[in-house]
């Protein structure tokens, strides 16, 4: 089953924590203003694997060569792209639990076998004929993953690293062996979502090769307008310090919400490490979706990640004061 934000609709006064409404960049702004846009290039494909200057600045931010890069049409074709080139029908993917629903969705519809570990809880080890998915920072509990709670193997480890605030300077999802394939949606990252611009990377050139392949019959190429602001907007001279800036925003809200939730007697939540999400349950096997609805909060339910109808996710990426709202609301249940 499928899920959309409108299956999970927000009653009037109550806060929307279902997602990411923190406003644009300012750069991005600055950007959009400016564009000197031609219809050449929307009248054409572009190449299959992205913009050549695009692939140059994202390879620089995870220490790769261009080549090494593809440019996908949002987050979602590169890891469909990665579980379809790293695994042949039949073999088996491991994917986290709770986790977002695309992993499982994807997966069966390359044809392959899923199961899953817990998070939290150890990573699981990866053999010949499985890949693994790791999400990390992890959607939705914000758990954060390093290479050093990793044990290696002969299979792929896809990592999911959409949900970081990176610097434009280090990425933390850097692929580190040519087993490693790193996926995210570039555009969620610059907090530009609308313009589905997503990354697939890996030191693999036989990988590489049989992605470009693939993305030749499913999207062809990404938007060449939305790869023009995506390059604008990370190779902006300003871009540095106001992502800077949103990841302290990001981690401060995050933590005012997590002792917001320490201070109620009726919820708790997954210790989050990173990243914009908390996944909220109840004492005594309550339904905390149910009291947070009452008391005028609204996320996403743990169904929607395969997890307990009972749990919720909230975003933490929104406006201050929403989180001051909010956190007024969780020390009070």
């Amino acid at each position: 089953m499928t899920w959309t934000y409108d299956s999970f609709p927000v009653p009037d006064g109550s806060l929307d924590l279902r997602g990411d409404n923190s406003p644009p960049l300012e750069t991005a702004r600055l950007v959009l203003a400016g564009l000197n846009a031609t219809a050449e290039q929307a009248a054409f494909y572009g190449p299959v694997a992205g913009e050549q200057p695009l692939r140059e600045a994202v390879g620089r931010m995870l220490g790769l060569s261009a080549a090494q890069v593809v440019i996908t049409a949002g987050g979602s074709e590169a890891l469909h792209l990665a579980l379809l080139c790293a695994a042949d029908p039949g073999d088996t993917v491991i994917a986290p639990r709770p986790g977002f629903p695309g992993f499982d969705q994807l997966a069966v519809l390359a044809g392959l076998h899923v199961d899953h570990y817990d998070v939290p809880g150890p990573i699981p080890g990866v053999g010949h004929g499985q890949v693994r998915v790791i999400c990390s920072p992890h959607n939705p509990t914000g758990v954060l993953v390093g290479r050093q709670d990793v044990r290696p193997g002969g299979g792929w480890t896809i990592w999911d690293v959409s949900h970081s605030a990176p610097l434009i300077t280090s990425h933390p999802g850097a692929p580190a062996t040519e087993r490693d394939i790193v996926v995210f949606s570039l555009s969620k990252l610059l907090r530009l979502p609308g313009i589905r611009i997503g990354c697939l990377a890996s030191p693999s050139a036989a990988l590489i090769k049989a992605v470009e392949a693939v993305k030749t019959h499913m999207s062809m190429s990404a938007s060449q307008l939305s790869q023009q602001v995506a390059l604008g907007v990370l190779t902006s001279p300003t871009i540095q310090a106001e992502l800077g800036a949103r990841k302290h925003q990001v981690d401060s809200h995050r933590l005012r919400l997590q002792t917001a939730v320490s201070r109620s007697t009726a919820l708790r939540c997954v210790e989050a490490d990173a990243g914009t999400h908390l996944l909220i349950s109840a004492e005594r096997e309550a339904d905390a979706g149910a009291t947070l609805r009452a008391a005028g909060i609204i996320g996403l339910p743990g169904v929607v990640f395969g997890t307990d109808q009972s749990t919720v996710r909230l975003c933490t990426a929104q406006p201050a004061v929403v989180i001051d709202a909010a956190a007024h609301i969780l020390e009070q249940q």
